[in-house]
């Protein structure tokens, strides 16, 4: 188990690392076959915990989901690069990415039509909707950070950030808040006579109060660092008081995807959304931090961009 995980877990920051420091085109290929692999695994877990509180999806939401995913990505990455020479390949993608969720949005009431007005597969067409929703908005959120980060000149300029760091800081912003909160809870709790204090122990007995404090520390001390050592950084934190207010609320954010994942997953009597990364586990408990911290950024930088 140690070595499937430490395998995963090198190839995982591998391609990390690959989408965010590799020139172009490799690192949008990288992150198109990741976004894709993880979305697949995503909607697979969510659609079988979702069973389990007897929410049905239809057997097409899997691969509509990843589908509608890979054509988006391809979309806004192309986008990202429009010249005269690719102009074309932008607008074919464009033309698919609409039909895409058109075809999505037409579908979903007129397939009532062929229910036979049986209410549980009326109940089945509304979950797939919810669920797809529930996947796609912040997959979707995140495709457009990651590609916000690939050119910061404009969509009408082919040029380049030589590394991704609108993407970097979004991703380590809110896993580190996550790591700093379990070190921090743990130790307290051994430290402190009598254990440390549970915040909500009825959805997660493992976060605390004192990991909580940690955690958020940890995570405004990162961003001072992204904000004074990293060149590409302004971008993203033009200044101390957005540095300070995006950490704060990215922190909140990553820990209310954790615990709504956590609430999900206790609904339904499981411990782990899945097991398709070898050794790690699911892909949910992997992302889930980031349903809510994906929005939460991208709403960051629209005040940002308004603001400035």
């Amino acid at each position: 188990m140690f070595l499937k995980r430490l395998f995963s877990t090198v190839v995982l920051l591998a391609l990390f690392a690959v989408s965010i420091f590799a020139p172009n085109p490799y690192n949008c290929i990288t992150f198109l076959l990741l976004s894709t692999f993880l979305t697949f695994g995503l909607v697979r877990e969510i659609r079988a915990i979702a069973k389990n509180i007897a929410m049905e999806t239809c057997k097409s939401t899997l691969w509509y989901c990843t589908v509608c995913v890979f054509v988006l990505n391809l979309f806004l990455i192309s986008l990202c690069e429009i010249c005269e020479e690719n102009l074309h390949v932008s607008l074919i993608l464009f033309i698919l990415t609409l039909i895409t969720c058109f075809a999505f949005i037409l579908f979903s009431p007129l397939s009532i039509l062929f229910s036979k007005n049986e209410p549980e597969k009326i109940r089945t067409i509304f979950n797939t909707v919810a669920i797809s929703a529930f996947i796609l908005i912040p997959v979707v959120l995140i495709s457009i950070i990651y590609c916000t980060g690939l050119n910061s000149n404009g969509l009408n300029e082919c040029e380049y950030n030589f590394y991704n760091w609108n993407f970097l800081i979004f991703i380590l912003m809110t896993k580190i808040g996550d790591i700093g909160a379990y070190v921090v809870g743990t130790v307290s709790n051994k430290l402190l006579k009598g254990g440390n204090h549970k915040m909500i122990p009825s959805i997660s007995p493992g976060k605390s109060w004192e990991g909580a404090a940690g955690g958020l520390i940890i995570s405004i001390l990162l961003a001072l660092a992204f904000y004074y050592w990293i060149p590409g950084e302004k971008l993203i934190l033009p200044s101390l008081v957005w540095t300070v207010v995006s950490a704060i609320f990215l922190f909140f954010g990553s820990m209310a995807g954790d615990l709504m994942e956590s609430a999900f997953k206790r609904a339904a009597k499981v411990k782990d959304s899945g097991n398709t990364i070898p050794g790690i586990g699911g892909v949910f408990d992997l992302v889930d931090s980031l349903f809510v911290t994906a929005p939460v950024y991208f709403l960051i930088l629209a005040a940002i961009k308004i603001i400035n």
